[in-house]
């Protein structure tokens, strides 16, 4: 099992009103959630692949992973750690296979929590963990289309911050990365 992650936070989800702040030494619990930009390659079963959660950077990662949950609109795979995606599972993929990628590990916004842990079968992803240290994005915001506003991909910037900082207005397309140790025994069901 995999005991510290760097996980994804964007502001509109604090903003929602599911989560607090969260500050460094923090205790939280929450699900993952993951998204593959690029999908997931399927792989073949023999020889039987190990899982593996390799961090690139920020709140990316390469894996190995077992797809161990399938339902119509949720699915889950386990690179050493349970995490779902919301979003209908690729035709080709059966429960038991493995697949392979780069995906982005982040805060269930609320999916998990409020619907789809109350589903018949839904298997418990719902962790504990410690906030150890907090990333914001500090890299400048541009235009990166008409009337459509970013970060500039060429001047990526992090700076360490105590807490997170989002205190009612709108959402600044802040995203944080939380580097955090999962303590505890096994998921849960219920936050």
């Amino acid at each position: 099992m995999i005991d510290r992650l760097s996980i994804g936070l964007a502001d509109w989800i604090i903003m929602d009103g599911n989560y607090r702040n969260f500050a460094c030494g923090d205790a939280a619990s929450f699900a993952l959630e993951f998204y593959a930009a690029d999908g997931l390659e399927p792989l073949p079963p023999q020889p039987p692949p190990q899982r593996r959660l390799s961090h690139i950077a920020e709140s990316r990662y390469e894996i190995v992973a077992e797809v161990t949950h399938l339902d119509d609109g949720w699915w889950v795979i386990d690179p050493g750690i349970g995490m779902f995606r919301e979003d209908k599972p690729p035709p080709a993929v059966r429960l038991g296979d493995w697949v392979r990628g780069t995906v982005y590990v982040g805060i269930d916004p609320f999916f998990y929590f409020e619907r789809l842990s109350h589903l018949a079968g839904a298997p418990p992803l719902i962790y504990d963990w410690i906030v150890e240290k907090i990333d914001k994005d500090v890299s400048p915001l541009i235009e990166i289309a008409p009337r459509t506003i970013g970060r500039d991909p060429q001047r990526i910037a992090w700076r360490a911050v105590e807490k997170t900082g989002w205190q009612g207005a709108a959402p600044s397309n802040g995203e944080y990365v939380l580097h955090c140790k999962r303590v505890g025994g096994g998921p849960s069901l219920r936050r």
